[in-house]
């Protein structure tokens, strides 16, 4: 269970496997466009993403307790090929909500992955992310 947990986390709070999409040549993965919104290409996520298990090995998930009960993922360990650094995520960040969903379990994560499944290009992903105390929802726009 904590192992499907983690990958979860891996997918859904990053939307890197929602994104993929037939390959385009050397398309950006990411780029900010401001200083909470970014463009994410479905083809470079899906090219660089490449093998999951080994992108859900750089980086640590654990789940946060900040306000008590679960109250979303705390993000820490960031290995030299850790994408989640340029999707604008922080080691210690904690992913609070995806969609408008509140990760406060399992079962939160789940019902997130399975929507995400159907963003396509064009499709807006939100990412509510405690950082330093403070909330702040970061916005991907999914491009081609």
């Amino acid at each position: 269970m904590f192992k499907s947990m983690l990958t979860c986390v891996a997918l859904v709070s990053f939307c890197l496997p929602a994104l993929a999409a037939p390959s385009a040549p050397k398309a950006p993965l990411v780029t900010q466009v401001s200083r909470l919104k970014y463009e994410v290409s479905r083809s470079a996520v899906e090219k660089e993403i490449g093998n999951g298990v080994k992108q859900l090995a750089s980086f640590t998930g654990l789940p946060a307790f900040d306000d008590g009960p679960f109250s979303g993922i705390r993000v820490s360990g960031f290995s030299k090929n850790c994408l989640l650094p340029r999707f604008g995520v922080e080691e210690g960040d904690v992913v609070a909500a995806i969609q408008g969903t509140q990760l406060r379990g399992p079962g939160d994560i789940m019902e997130v992955a399975k929507r995400l499944e159907n963003i396509r290009t064009g499709g807006h992903v939100r990412v509510e992310i405690r950082r330093n105390g403070e909330t702040r929802t970061q916005n991907y726009l999914v491009v081609e």
